[in-house]
C-alpha cells in the first residue's frame, strides 16, 4: 500500500502564491478575473428575470409596447454583458498563456542555477519531471487555475444572489441541495487525493518510456541498437512500462467516474425534490404564477451554483496539488549560497593555484566514499594527467576542483583560501556553504597557462 503523504502547501497557500505571481507579472489578469466574476452570475440573472417580468405584465394586461420594451431592455442588457465577457475572455487567454510560460522559465532557471550535485540527484530529477508536466499545455494547472478561481468567485456570488431569491422556499429543499452537492464533492476530493499520493508511480513509468522512446535519436546508442539487435527487446520494455502507465490511468479514471456518478445521483434527488415542492405550492395557490416561473428557474440555478462551487473546489484542490509539485521543485534546497561569496577577480601577472587538502567525498545514498583523504596541489601552467579505473573517482575529483561538489571532509583551496565560506563560525560539518568559484576563474587560469 502506498503511504499517504500530506501536501507541503495548503490550497489557500497556493492560491496566495498564484495571485501574488500574477500580480507581480501581469496585474491585468487579476483585474479581469474580478470583472468576469461579476459578469458570470449577472448574465443568467438577467435571463431568469425576463420570463417573470413578461408573465407579470401579461397578468396585468399590459400594452403590447410595454411588453416589447421590457423584452428589448432585458435582451440588450444581456447582449452587452455577454459581449464584454467575451472580449475579456479573448484578451485573457494570451495573458494566461504568458503566465504559464513564465513558470516554464522559472523551471529552466532553477535547473541552470541549482547545485550541480542536484542534477545527479534522483529526487531532484523526479521533482523536475513532475514540475515540467504541470506546464506542458493549456489544460495544465499553471494556466487553468485562473479559470478555476474565476469560476469559484462567480459561483459564490451567484449562490448569494440565488439564496436571497429562494429565501421563501422551504429550507429543507436548500439543505438537501447543499448536502447532495457536498456528498459528490467529498468523493471527488478523495479521488484527487488518491491521484496525488500515487503520482510518483506514474512519473516513474513516464520517465522510462520517454527515455526508451528517445534512444534511437542518439547516434552512439543507435549503432549499438543495430549491432546487437536490441530493437525487439527495447520494444518489449517500452510496451511493459506503457501498459503499467495505462493501468494507472484506468485506476484514476475509475475513481473520477465514481465521483461523476455521485454528482448525477445527487442532482436527481435535489432537483426532483425542489421541483415537486414548487409544483405543490403553485397548485395550492401559495405562490403566484410569475413567482413560480422565477423560483422554478432559480432552483435550477441554485443547484448549478452549489454544484459548481464544490466541483471547482475539487478541481482547485487537484490544481493545488500540482502547484505543490511545482513549488517543491522550485524550492528544492541548494547547499551553495553564491550570493554570499567573494568574487574572484583576474589580474594580469597574478597566478592562481588550486589545492585539495585531506578531501573526502561520497555521493548521496552511497555506502562508501568515492574519494578519501586526497591531497593535491595544481599550480598555474602545470600539466597533470588523472589516471584510474572506471569508477575510481577521476570525474568526481575534477568536479570537486571546479567547485561543482562540496566535499564531506577536507578543504578545497583557491590561492590558499577555502572556497567555502561558513555562514557562522560555529557551524557544523553539515552547514550550508557559500561558493563563488565561477567559470571566470577557470578561464583566467587557462589564459595564464596559455601565456606561459
Amino acid at each position: 500500500m502506498k503511504k499517504e503523504t500530506k501536501p507541503k502547501y495548503s490550497t489557500w497557500q497556493n492560491i496566495g502564491y498564484v495571485l501574488q505571481s500574477a500580480w507581480r507579472r501581469d496585474r491585468y489578469v487579476v483585474f479581469t478575473m474580478i470583472a468576469v466574476c461579476a459578469l458570470i452570475p449577472a448574465i443568467p440573472a438577467v435571463a431568469m428575470f425576463l420570463p417573470k417580468t413578461v408573465v407579470a405584465l401579461i397578468m396585468e394586461n399590459a400594452a403590447a409596447m410595454t411588453l416589447i420594451s421590457a423584452v428589448l431592455a432585458f435582451t440588450i442588457a444581456g447582449v452587452i454583458m455577454q459581449s464584454v465577457k467575451s472580449y475579456l475572455d479573448s484578451t485573457m487567454q494570451a495573458r494566461r498563456i504568458g503566465l504559464r510560460i513564465w513558470i516554464s522559465h522559472d523551471i529552466m532557471k532553477k535547473s541552470m542555477e541549482t547545485d550541480y550535485a542536484n542534477i545527479e540527484n534522483k529526487a531532484f530529477t523526479d521533482s523536475k519531471q513532475r514540475a515540467t508536466e504541470v506546464t506542458m499545455g493549456n489544460s495544465t494547472a499553471t494556466e487553468r487555475i485562473y479559470y478555476t478561481l474565476e469560476n469559484i468567485g462567480s459561483n459564490i456570488l451567484g449562490l448569494i444572489i440565488y439564496v436571497i431569491l429562494l429565501i421563501q422556499v422551504n429550507p429543507l429543499v436548500l439543505l438537501l441541495t447543499a448536502a447532495t452537492a457536498a456528498f459528490g464533492f467529498f468523493i471527488r476530493r478523495k479521488a484527487n487525493k488518491w491521484r496525488h499520493d500515487h503520482d510518483e508511480e506514474s512519473t516513474g513509468y513516464g520517465k522510462r518510456t520517454w527515455y526508451i522512446a528517445n534512444l534511437g535519436d542518439k547516434t552512439a546508442l543507435a549503432k549499438d541498437i543495430r549491432l546487437f539487435a536490441l530493437t525487439g527487446w527495447l520494444n518489449d520494455v517500452y510496451s511493459s512500462y506503457a501498459k503499467l502507465r495505462h493501468n494507472w490511468q484506468r485506476r484514476v479514471q475509475t475513481r473520477q467516474y465514481l465521483a461523476d456518478a455521485a454528482d448525477c445521483m445527487g442532482a436527481f434527488l435535489r432537483d426532483g425534490a425542489a421541483y415537486a415542492y414548487l409544483i405543490w405550492q403553485v397548485l395550492g395557490q401559495n405562490i403566484a404564477v410569475d413567482e413560480f416561473v422565477l423560483l422554478f428557474a432559480a432552483i435550477a440555478g441554485f443547484s448549478g451554483w452549489v454544484t459548481g462551487i464544490l466541483s471547482d473546489c475539487a478541481t482547485l484542490q487537484r490544481q493545488s496539488l500540482d502547484y505543490c509539485r511545482l513549488r517543491e521543485y522550485l524550492e528544492f534546497p541548494d547547499s551553495f549560497k553564491r550570493e554570499d561569496g567573494e568574487p574572484v577577480v583576474c589580474k594580469m601577472g597574478k597566478t592562481h593555484s588550486l589545492e585539495l587538502r585531506n578531501v573526502s567525498f561520497r555521493y548521496v545514498g552511497a555506502d562508501e566514499d568515492t574519494l578519501q583523504n586526497i591531497n593535491l596541489t595544481i599550480k598555474a601552467g602545470e600539466k597533470l594527467a588523472i589516471v584510474g579505473l572506471n569508477g575510481a573517482g577521476k570525474t568526481s575529483l575534477v568536479k570537486l576542483l571546479c567547485g561543482f561538489y562540496d566535499p564531506i571532509g577536507g578543504e578545497v583551496l583557491l590561492d590558499g583560501k577555502d572556497i567555502r565560506v561558513r555562514q557562522e563560525a560555529t557551524s557544523s560539518r553539515n552547514s550550508q556553504y557559500s561558493l563563488e568559484l565561477s567559470h571566470r576563474t577557470l578561464w583566467c587560469s587557462h589564459l595564464k597557462r596559455q601565456g606561459e
